[in-house]
């Protein structure tokens, strides 16, 4: 039976590059995020940290599976950062969860506290304005709002963007010793504040409502709290109960005693130091629909405080946290041996040879196809303009269908965008193609920097190819030398050709290719293409790889230069960017955006400039409206920016490590690192100490804020199952 035999359609497509990757392999990972109230469940948090993850991380292990806990509550006391971004960083990180667990992906504790109302950071113009109509008998109110809340013309559709805290309290979210009583001082000055634009808000919401201008949902948006959300998001958005675990405790019999401010700790107080009806109301509330909603997911436990505390050392405090780590445990257990099911489930099996060697080196294959199909689908979104240039490669590839021919060579200097170029070729070639043909795509700066070994990748090839149109798979790599591969790569070429099958083969950034078997001598590169083959491969022109190719091929080379954009071309790039962002910009900002961009003419360059214009507003004063002149300026006032706002060393000290790990860092590794880093912890901890001192580690929170400035700059990679974080950009 031929390797192509048995096979399903769909891994054939994956194997024919016709699979944008979006089928990935099975995740071998259960990320599981922790909603709770900063306070609240403090005692209940520790005691899964210390006693029920490291059981569950146990069995995952036994299993082949990397277990990850979401716990942005665990290490801070408060929230003391000026900007208005918490609530949105949860929901990420669950909607994050919810893509690529393999099992559960949340697990709500819910004791007595409703937790914080916030603020919304944006409100839609037409509401706002809504809200405003209706507190016309309080100008006072209105104002006040108008002073927190300015509009953002450069949204689209405009949208009102809540202030930062320190623009008015300039002591906010400095922890300095020095500034203690200035800081306190704004600290209570923002409560107040805070308290009272909500009561506005939520007075204009309620009329709105009644008089039919806005619906229940979004009256319900200003009094519901980041816990909620977090429920809504992880629990009853998308039905995710299946993959929910609850813990809600409740308090029978409260002794008057107590008082409010020793409850406080458990019990949502207002700015006065009184228990906030209105927030046990809404409590009770939530409470009322897990009861009615997810009883077969919830546990429920009844505690009476002790001092208005939970304290370990009490019996009955002891037996009930035991008690809910040994539910997290067997509970969290067994929906992890339920989902996952059998680890071979969906793996390529026996289609040929027989040895299990031979089945990882397919399903390493098989991975690496859709890992770099996935990445080529993603980044020929990116590409604008260069139409004439890629019209010009396809008529070159038509020209050589039925003669024999060299290899087509694009190059440019770094940063002008033939990654970007080649990924879009392939896109569009895949509509091009009969059903027949196969396309393979690599993209060697991938997993920078970690450099791909030249055997690896032919290897890799010639089994895609040979799987695809059902010849004989070439050798194990073990037993395969580099005179042997070279060798089977040219004739497997000619076989394909032979069969009348199509074949279009692009490596990319050939420059990135290690050093072993003198890679960049491209000895390994054929000069003779047969007919219905098209091998494209890219490289930098300043590379030593380019000159050799050129001495290789000689006058016969064709070769394609990738130039930097016209101005016209770069303002096509920037509409269409700010029109997928929802966003724009006003006539100044758009020509200090193209003044930047037209020193480089290059794409990377534009692409990092962009991406600091969108968090422009219409109000950005026209000091902070700076860019840097070239990529590396560019980078350098972002990391400037990002240190100024973390801290250096946590900004340092995670940068570097991502750029030092060969194919990417799990987040959980990264916040381990971090934890281990002196200079790191002295940081975070120099005007406070350690919540748990036994026990020294970053809060999750401060990677997440972090991870959130640097979205467009990180990007998510699948290895083995497993999603892991890198730059994506060399």
């Amino acid at each position: 039976m031929t390797a192509a035999g048995g096979q399903s359609s769909g891994l054939q497509d994956v194997l024919r590059g016709r699979s944008d990757g979006a089928q990935r392999v099975k995740s071998n990972m259960i990320r599981v995020f922790i909603s709770s109230t900063f306070s609240d469940m403090s005692s209940e948090r520790k005691a899964l940290l210390e006693k029920a993850y490291p059981e569950v991380q146990a069995f995952c292990r036994s299993l082949g599976l990397v277990f990850e806990v979401v716990d942005l509550s665990w290490g801070i006391r408060n929230v003391p950062f000026g900007e208005h971004e918490a609530c949105e960083i949860s929901l990420q990180e669950i909607q994050m969860c919810k893509r690529i667990s393999a099992g559960p992906t949340f697990v709500g504790l819910l004791g007595n506290q409703y937790g914080h109302r916030a603020l919304p950071p944006l409100i839609p113009e037409k509401q706002f304005e809504v809200l405003l109509s209706q507190l016309s008998k309080n100008p006072e109110g209105v104002k006040q709002l108008q002073e927190w809340f300015l509009k953002d013309n450069n949204s689209v559709p405009p949208t009102y963007v809540l202030q930062p805290i320190t623009a008015q309290f300039l002591q906010h979210s400095d922890l300095q010793p020095e500034t203690g009583n200035l800081h306190d001082n704004d600290l209570l000055s923002w409560r107040f504040t805070e308290s009272r634009l909500l009561q506005l808000l939520r007075s204009a919401a309620a009329q709105a409502e009644a008089t039919g201008d806005i619906m229940a949902e979004q009256k319900q948006f200003f009094s519901s709290s980041v816990t909620e959300r977090e429920f809504q998001e992880g629990l009853w958005k998308d039905n995710c109960e299946p993959s929910a675990l609850l813990f809600v405790r409740e308090i029978p019999r409260q002794r008057i005693k107590d008082g409010q401010k020793r409850l406080a700790k458990f019990m949502d107080i207002t700015v006065d130091e009184l228990l906030n009806a209105e927030a046990q109301e809404l409590l009770t509330g939530l409470k009322s629909r897990l009861y009615a909603t997810s009883r077969k997911i919830l546990n429920l436990h009844c505690v009476e405080l002790s001092k208005g505390s939970i304290d370990p050392k009490r019996k009955e405090h002891a037996q009930y946290l035991d008690s809910i780590c040994q539910q997290f445990v067997s509970q969290m257990t067994t929906r992890i041996g339920a989902a996952v099911g059998p680890l071979v489930e969906g793996r390529w099996r026996k289609t040929w040879g027989s040895t299990e060697k031979d089945e990882e080196e397919v399903d390493w294959m098989v991975e690496e196809v859709r890992q770099h199909s996935a990445m080529a689908t993603e980044l020929s979104k990116d590409l604008h303009g260069r139409d004439g240039l890629l019209g010009k490669i396809c008529i070159t590839l038509w020209e050589s269908t039925t003669v024999h021919h060299g290899p087509l060579v694009v190059h440019s200097a770094a940063g002008m965008g033939k990654t970007t170029l080649l990924c879009k070729l392939a896109q569009e070639m895949q509509g091009v193609l009969e059903a027949r043909a196969v396309l393979v795509i690599r993209l060697l700066a991938a997993n920078h920097p970690q450099r791909p070994n030249i055997n690896h990748v032919l290897h890799s090839i010639c089994l895609q190819v040979c799987l695809a149109c059902g010849l004989t798979p070439p050798p194990l790599l073990s037993v395969s030398s580099q005179l042997e591969l070279r060798r089977f790569f040219q004739n497997m070429l000619e076989d394909v050709s032979r069969q009348g099958n199509t074949l279009l083969i692009i490596l990319d950034s050939l420059e990135q290719l290690a050093d072993e078997h003198q890679a960049h001598k491209l000895h390994w590169l054929p000069t003779d293409v047969p007919p219905n083959i098209y091998l494209l491969v890219s490289m930098d022109t300043t590379s030593e790889v380019f000159a050799n190719m050129r001495l290789k091929l000689g006058a016969a080379a064709n070769l394609f230069e990738v130039e930097p954009l016209f101005y016209d071309e770069g303002e096509q790039v920037l509409e269409s960017y700010l029109r997928a962002s929802q966003r724009t910009l006003t006539r100044v900002q758009k020509d200090i955006v193209l003044q930047s961009f037209k020193n480089t003419g290059s794409p990377l360059h534009l692409k990092l400039i962009l991406s600091a214009a969108k968090r422009w507003t219409s109000f950005t004063p026209s000091a902070e409206l700076v860019l840097g002149t070239s990529t590396q300026e560019g980078m350098s006032r972002l990391l400037l920016k990002l240190e100024e706002k973390h801290g250096k060393e946590l900004v340092s000290g995670a940068l570097g490590c991502i750029v030092l790990a060969r194919r990417g860092l799990l987040e959980a590794e990264l916040r381990d690192v971090m934890s281990l880093d002196d200079d790191v912890i002295c940081e975070v901890y120099r005007y406070s100490l350690p919540p748990t001192p036994s026990l020294i580690r970053l809060p999750p929170l401060l990677w997440a804020r972090l991870k959130w400035d640097l979205k467009d700059q990180l990007e998510e990679r699948w290895t083995e199952g497993v999603a892991v974080i890198a730059f994506n950009s060399r």
